[in-house]
């Protein structure tokens, strides 16, 4: 079967069955919001006398009931939070009847509280939870905006069984239960997010503001019409849209940074509207950001100690071999634009057009202190390196990354069933143009200096005040020209999808059920072309005076360095490196370095899907799902062959031979995926979810690149190389979990999940290897290396304390916490394959705590997030594993309502200061401390 052929098969199917779909009696069809005109997901439809005619609502607030019988029938619709409403409606038969629904708090299920903005966007999360079959926590854009957060990623650090890992104060990567960043599916209003990143499919949370986003939705279980490659889970952002009347909100802010010491600038607006009596809905979003911020940061690498440079009479402990000491500047401006425009031809059908538009611009300056020791030398080697660019981009390196995503979907009633399409465009990219290095080095006798290690987490180098004097101080009395590189990183994909879906019911009653059917293609094309060029000065004196001239240095010990008691000293000063003419051939010889081309690819995928999904109802307290996805495969991968032989001969006529293409590999293979969930509702408001379920993660882009890079290395052969045969990882899951479901506005939830992880892929390095006929010393290699077992629980609880007096019974309450256990078996990996290994990115422990008060006037939040540490990636031996450490934030957000529609907003963020940091085995030893300092910000915020 070629790689279109579900697809084809699919469609025509649900063409020619709902060609042939008629009316069963009458079809009633409606949207359920709320007293202020926003849409209630996840509302319970019921038809009166036939309980078993259900619907539920969807993420927009709409409902369908098909199967009506014909004349007057009482509609019951239900919600979490608000007073059940009974309302009479006539039904004809072979007509669609619509109703929408306004409904309002029930102030007697919430003891007299008043119902704000806040607790009703938490109902509404609640009450798709309670509905939904599979396991799944929303977050509505009311709960995001009652934390601090600056993009979609810390918002979901809040949630169960989520951890998250940072990049430069915000969270980059999502790993949810426990699970590996790349394990979980991340969609924008349900189509895979595109990639700007060469090497992993994990997506990028912080290019995506919070502001942005309506809901995010995390399902840890997934259904046969969801995409299968979600081990971990998938997440899925909604962005704004169908808006119900005319809204506007604008917010303007700003905040301070503690280490540039500079302010924070941000705002957001949103338009809403409805026109055509009420059949275009348009909505239209921005958001900027502009934060010029930083970090203060040290590195260690370490090793077993053959010399004793420690001087403490053993040769077999471990050595600080190399430390640096780093200081950033980073200025990030984040933009946002989103626009959504929805038609209602009429009851039976609608069309949505969305699009949103992400841009992010790092300018990054760091200034890098390295001490490194060299056995062969007996020396401490000192280099000084400035990271910079040219004047266009602000004399900084410039890391723009771009993100889009367009959709176009129907939605058409024939009859009793239901036919929805989508077609999306999307890509993503970054650029860094111009990304120059100036390095300086020196040299010290072991002899003159000490190196302490009396604390492992902040070794130090130490000297006479003399040699300390000439590490500080940027001259030419020790330092002399190391290197001066600039390069060029382009990454960009595109993607294509295209879906259809189909849903029909076929038998009502106590045992009704329905089917669905549909199909998927994904064509994604991704290219990485990077150059790279080493310059060396003509004449290395006068490169040399300018260089040292007191003009063009500056010192970069920042007052209050946060990451240890260490000096930086002078440097060269970023505008000296980013005004250099590098083009000037009378200055500069100019040298392509092939070597690091080799990293260069293209690649391109088609999955093709197509799936079946049974629903059935057992009775008034059963639920049952089966199905089965099918996702075919197809990759072409072309990379490159590198070997430095060419280049380090002296004929310079062989240097093109340094670097040829690899040709394309292609592989193709298909997965097959079932999935059973049940639900039994023993009483009301209380749910009992169980499931099996298979899902997949694909191999990282760059490790299926069928690259070589060769290295003579004197007399010994060394191979990098990717592999382009790699097996998909593959889970069987199953889960357990028991909510229930608090009148005033809470829940209390318990489960257990279990993970069967078969081919995880692992870096795996080889010794006396023989590939095509050569002998290699050492191979290095992407390898499907072993199985895993994940097991987990998780507890959350959230409620309203209206039990408590006066002014507390308007406090909440919200705590969860997530035990994980994971192990590695069948584990290849030369002399470790009988050691006990946890799988990379699982911590033992996360725990979420927030406590939060609201009133028609004041709302104020105090959040608490607690993640431990967790192996990241594995080393030759277990000395050189590295590890994720434990994490503690603490956050603080208040809102002062003072007029009408008028608000005041403050945070704290980090309140703890919480480093990210890395440590190697133990986590006693440092491999990369990085603090951010806590950052404060305060606004307005204006809605109508």
């Amino acid at each position: 079967m070629n790689n279109l052929k579900l697809f084809k098969i699919v469609t025509l199917l649900s063409l020619l069955l709902a060609a042939n779909v008629s009316f069963a009696n009458g079809v009633l069809k409606g949207r359920v919001i709320d007293n202020e005109q926003h849409p209630l997901p996840a509302a319970t439809v019921i038809v009166v006398g036939s309980e078993n005619n259900v619907t539920i609502a969807d993420n927009e607030g709409y409902y369908t009931l098909t199967q009506i019988p014909n004349g007057e029938q009482e509609i019951k619709i239900s919600y979490l939070g608000f007073a059940n409403q009974t309302i009479k409606v006539t039904i004809n038969e072979n007509q669609t009847t619509e109703l929408n629904v306004t409904m309002q708090p029930d102030d007697v299920l919430l003891d007299g509280v008043e119902v704000s903005g806040r607790i009703s966007d938490r109902a509404k999360a609640l009450n798709v939870q309670k509905e939904n079959l599979q396991v799944s926590n929303v977050v509505s854009s009311d709960q995001v905006d009652r934390f601090p957060d600056a993009n979609i990623g810390d918002a979901l650090k809040r949630l169960p069984s989520i951890n998250v890992q940072y990049d430069q104060g915000e969270a980059r990567f999502v790993n949810i239960r426990g699970t590996s960043a790349e394990y979980a599916n991340v969609t924008i209003n349900g189509s895979q997010m595109a990639s700007a990143e060469g090497e992993t499919r994990a997506a990028q949370f912080d290019l995506i503001p919070s502001d942005m986003i309506k809901t995010i939705e995390v399902d840890k279980v997934t259904t046969p019409d969801m995409d299968g490659d979600a081990i971990g889970g998938a997440v899925n952002l909604v962005t704004r849209g169908n808006p119900t009347d005319q809204s506007f909100f604008i917010s303007l802010g700003t905040g301070y940074n503690q280490i540039s010491g500079k302010a924070t600038l941000k705002g957001s607006a949103i338009y809403a509207n409805r026109f055509m009596d009420g059949k275009l809905g348009m909505t239209l979003s921005a958001s900027v950001y502009d934060n010029p911020g930083g970090s203060d940061n040290h590195e260690v690498e370490w090793a077993y100690d053959e010399k004793d440079v420690d001087n403490d009479g053993s040769t077999d402990d471990l050595f600080a071999k190399e430390i640096q000491i780093r200081q950033y500047y980073v200025e990030r401006l984040r933009q946002s634009y989103s626009a959504s425009f929805d038609y209602k031809f009429n009851a039976d059908n609608k069309i949505e057009l969305k699009a949103i538009y992400n841009d992010r611009k790092d300018w990054e300056n760091r200034y890098r202190t390295i001490e490194k020791y060299k056995d062969s030398k007996d020396k401490w080697y000192v280099t000084k390196e400035v990271k910079a660019g040219v004047e266009d981009n602000k004399y900084a390196r410039l890391e723009h990354q771009r993100l889009y995503d367009i959709s176009l979907k129907g939605e058409h009633q024939i009859g009793k069933s239901e036919l929805k399409w989508k077609v999306s465009t999307k890509g993503a990219s970054e650029k860094r143009p111009n990304e120059r290095y100036l390095a300086y080095e020196g040299k010290v006798s072991n002899d003159d200096v000490t190196l302490d290690l009396s604390s492992t987490k902040e070794p130090m180098l130490t000297a006479t005040d003399a040699i300390q004097q000439q590490i500080e101080t940027f001259s030419a009395d020790f330092y002399d020209f190391d290197e001066l590189t600039e390069e060029e990183k382009e990454t960009t994909e595109k993607d294509y999808s295209g879906k259809i879906d189909f849903k029909m019911p076929l038998m009502s009653g106590d045992f009704s059920n329905k089917i669905k059917i549909g199909a998927k293609v994904k064509y994604k094309d991704k290219d990485r072309n990077n150059d790279f060029y080493n310059y060396t000065p003509l004449d290395k004196n006068a490169f040399n005076a300018n260089s040292f001239a007191s003009a063009n240095i500056k010192n970069q010990t920042r007052d209050g360095f946060m990451s240890g008691d260490y000096t930086n000293g002078d440097f060269v000063s970023k505008e000296y490196v980013g005004d250099l003419d590098l083009d000037n051939k009378t200055l500069f010889q100019k040298d392509q370095v092939p070597e690091e081309l080799a990293e260069n690819y293209n690649a391109t995928e088609m999955v093709s899907a197509a799936y079946l999904r049974f629903d059935q109802k057992l009775g008034e307290q059963f639920d049952a799902m089966v199905g089965v996805r099918f996702e075919q495969t197809h990759n072409e991968y072309e990379g490159m062959i590198y070997d430095n032989s060419y280049v380090e001969d002296d004929d310079d006529t062989n240097d093109d031979l340094a670097l040829q293409s690899t040709g394309t590999k292609t592989k193709d293979y298909l997965n097959v995926l079932p999935s059973i969930l049940l639900r039994y509702r023993p009483i009301k408001n209380f749910n009992v979810k169980a499931s099996f379920t298979q899902t997949i993660a694909r191999p990282r882009y760059f490790d299926l690149v069928p690259f070589q890079a060769i290295e003579h290395d004197g007399s010994e052969l060394n191979l990098e190389m990717g592999n382009p045969d790699l097996e998909a990882t593959t889970s069987s899951n199953f889960d357990l979990m028991a909510e229930y479901f608090l009148p005033n506005i809470g829940v209390l939830s318990g489960g257990v999940f279990y993970k069967d992880i078969n081919d995880i892929i692992i870096d795996k390095t080889l010794k006396d290897q023989t590939i095509n006929g050569q002998e290699y010393h050492k191979v290095e290699q992407r390898v499907n290396g072993g199985d895993g077992i994940l097991v987990g629980f998780e507890l959350a609880y959230q409620q309203q304390l209206t039990f408590l007096p006066g002014f507390l019974k308007q406090m909440s309450a919200y705590v969860n916490y997530t035990h994980n256990y994971s192990e590695i078996n069948n584990f290849e990996y030369d002399g470790r394959e009988d050691e006990k290994l946890s799988m990379p990115g699982t911590p033992e422990n996360t725990l979420n705590a927030s406590l939060m008060y609201d009133n028609d006037k004041i709302s104020t939040s105090i959040s608490y997030n607690f993640a431990g540490s967790f192996i990241d990636d594995f080393g030759d031996e277990a000395m050189e594993d590295r590890y994720y450490d434990k994490v503690n934030y603490l956050d603080f957000n208040f809102d002062w309502r003072f007029y009408k529609g008028m608000t005041f907003s403050a945070s704290i963020n980090n309140i703890l200061n919480q480093p990210l940091r890395y440590y190697q085995n133990d986590k006693n030893y440092t491999m990369q401390a990085e603090y951010y300092g806590t950052t404060f910000s305060c606004g307005l915020k204006y809605k109508f």
